[in-house]
């Protein structure tokens, strides 16, 4: 229940990333997890964060991953710096751009609230 922490995770290989954001960590359940990093790397754990697998490693944006949301296990929204939001149906395996506000504002938080519909916060830039 996080009274110690005792064992350290590698979660990816690239040096210096790091989450941009309190909502860019999202747990479903106990098992399914996912992080969202600098550089636009996404990563999900499927044992409660004990070992990770990438998602995806910047290829849709390099901004920040600021935000992850899922409605299930299999759809999830993702939020990024540089107007970015990205939408996944298999539970991450695949994502793929569904918006960009062109504003040049950060999108802070996305809430996915089905599979086609979400609310997004954006920070002026």
């Amino acid at each position: 229940a996080g009274a110690t922490w005792a064992t350290a995770v590698s979660v990816g290989s690239t040096n210096a990333q790091f989450l941009p954001s309190p909502h860019s960590m999202f747990a479903y359940d106990a098992g399914n997890v996912w992080v969202g990093t600098s550089g636009g790397y996404i990563y999900k754990s499927t044992d409660g964060a004990k070992t990770w697998t990438t998602q995806n490693a910047g290829t849709i944006t390099t901004g920040n991953i600021n935000s992850i949301h899922f409605v299930s296990d299999r759809v999830g929204w993702a939020s990024a710096a540089a107007d970015y939001i990205m939408r996944t149906l298999d539970g991450g395996s695949t994502w793929s751009q569904v918006a960009v506000t062109g504003s040049g504002s950060a999108i802070t938080k996305v809430l996915g609230l089905g599979r086609n519909r979400w609310w997004a916060t954006v920070q002026d830039a």
